[in-house]
């Protein structure tokens, strides 16, 4: 078995000393290929995305992340990098990244060349499909999801024939007040929604918030969906900035995240005033209770 350079002898995780090599110049390219549908690829081509140019941002993120590959992955050294050129080609059946790096230095760059364009790939959106949504639904449910599958497949043949979500709730659901917390009217609601605007946080947000209803259900569990796809950079910076739940922000939550990830203790904040808080928003709560028993109801 071929020695582990990354091994001591007791087996322990090292960074490789490369000091005594020669310095030279070093070079490393590496593919990878993103496989969608036509029509996303046809969306892309034609800059029909709402959020601009795709290849661009995947082009961007590429070489930031070869950058930064000693960051994003153990025992890597820093290096003074060169060049970094990512290049990304549109084909039938998905995109094609190609990233090259260089580097005069005493290590190689395979790895920048590897996470450049396995970053930029993941920049360059794949979109999933009603029909790809559906039989994953349908095969992870089977039959005992067949009331769920059906109306998952009517708000997607909604979304197909350009109905409005609003026209949806209304005329498929019977909803003339909104999207109630009923499960089945709920995620019929959110998928007619995330099918037409999947990368498109603000979009998707503002439809679901218009047609009403238990809106701080909806639009949390379609956020959540298009938040895991797009991450934070997808929410408008307006609605970072103005994102408020004392004593909690979007601010707390990235230094939250921070600190998780390195072991760090959780950034401070004066939860002592916590009660004073929630006793205003209990008043809030119990005026909006009471006043649903007055007409008109």
């Amino acid at each position: 078995m071929a020695k582990l350079t990354h091994l001591d002898r007791s087996g322990r995780a090292r960074m490789v000393d490369v000091g005594a090599k020669a310095v030279s110049a070093r070079r490393a390219v590496a593919e990878a290929r993103v496989r969608t549908r036509p029509e996303v690829i046809r969306l892309i081509a034609e800059g029909g995305v709402p959020k601009g140019d795709v290849l661009a941002v995947a082009r961007l993120a590429g070489i930031q992340a070869a950058k930064r590959t000693h960051e994003l992955i153990p025992l890597c050294h820093p290096l003074l990098l060169d060049q970094v050129s990512v290049e990304l080609a549109l084909e039938q059946a998905g995109v094609l990244v190609r990233a090259e790096v260089r580097c005069t230095g005493r290590t190689g760059v395979e790895m920048e060349a590897l996470v450049a364009a396995s970053l930029a790939a993941r920049k360059a959106p794949a979109r999933v499909t009603p029909e790809e949504y559906l039989a994953a639904l349908d095969s992870a449910l089977g039959g005992d999801g067949a009331e769920m599958t059906a109306l998952a497949r009517r708000a997607a043949e909604s979304a197909v024939s350009g109905e409005s979500p609003s026209d949806f709730v209304a005329k498929t659901l019977k909803s003339s007040r909104g999207v109630s917390g009923y499960m089945y009217h709920t995620m019929p609601a959110v998928l007619q929604v995330w099918f037409n605007w999947q990368h498109d946080y603000e979009s998707a947000l503002t439809e679901m918030v218009r047609c009403g209803g238990h809106t701080d259900t909806t639009a949390a569990i379609l956020g959540g969906i298009i938040g895991a796809g797009s991450g934070p950079e997808g929410i408008p910076e307006r609605w970072r900035e103005r994102l408020l739940d004392w004593p909690w922000n979007f601010r707390y939550f990235d230094e939250l995240a921070a600190a998780a990830a390195s072991g760090g203790k959780a950034p401070w904040r004066p939860f002592f005033l916590l009660p004073l808080r929630n006793l205003f928003f209990a008043a809030v709560v119990l005026f909006h209770g009471f006043r649903r028993l007055l007409p008109p109801f």
